[in-house]
């Protein structure tokens, strides 16, 4: 559970979450640029969905501790270790706005999606690291970029400015160029274990990324 919040996390992006019974959510960050999606595990942890109001606060509790057993009473989270507790209440999950509902009339983010072919590529661990060296050498930069000239390739900035380019290889056509907040789209490729499947497709729509536990959806700029 503790290493599922961290990735949701994202460093800070993520600071609210509504977590189901299993553990599970879906949660948009306050810019509203990123989904992130965790169906939650096959037992339930919580006696009732619960809201995080101060998820790096619970982070760095968890932090204290190496492999804590997790119990759930009355609104209180109690994380124990031996003889070391800490208790730390939840919020009512209906203030927190950035779970995401959609109305009953309208089709869930990833439904709607499924009905455009994407192109698909995996981006492997080694890559990510070499694109969040050059997302983080580059940081007056506000965007980075995926196009498929020489093969798919990440970048960050812009013709316009300083920019870096990390090639993913392969033969993968894309009509035009994907152009993504740098600050969202960094935080969820740190945030991967592993290497990530990434769906993209045409015009406008948002990309996804699959890792093993999180689906990431993030919107284009």
């Amino acid at each position: 559970m503790w290493n599922i919040l961290k990735k949701a996390h994202m460093g800070g992006v993520i600071n609210a979450i509504r977590l189901a019974k299993n553990g599970g959510f879906e949660i948009m960050d306050d810019a509203k640029l990123i989904l992130a999606i965790y169906p939650g595990g096959d037992k339930n942890i919580f006696a009732e969905e619960i809201g995080i109001f101060d998820l790096g606060g619970l982070l760095s509790l968890f932090g204290t501790m190496t492999d804590p057993k997790v119990k759930y009473k009355e609104h209180v989270l109690v994380l124990e270790e031996g003889e070391n507790t800490w208790s730390y209440m939840t919020a009512e999950p209906g203030i927190i706005y950035q779970a995401y509902a959609p109305k009953k009339s309208d089709e869930h983010a990833m439904v709607s999606l499924k009905k455009v072919k994407p192109v698909k590529v995996i981006v492997h661990q080694d890559r990510i690291k070499e694109i969040d060296k050059y997302a983080s050498a580059v940081k007056d930069a506000t965007r980075m970029f995926i196009d498929s000239k020489k093969g798919i390739r990440i970048g960050v900035g812009s013709e316009k400015e300083t920019c870096g380019v990390v090639g993913l290889g392969g033969e993968e056509k894309l009509d035009g160029r994907i152009n993504l907040p740098k600050r969202e789209f960094q935080a969820i490729l740190g945030a991967c274990e592993g290497d990530v499947e990434m769906e993209l497709r045409p015009d406008d729509l948002p990309v996804v990324l699959k890792e093993k536990d999180i689906t990431f959806i993030i919107h284009q700029i």
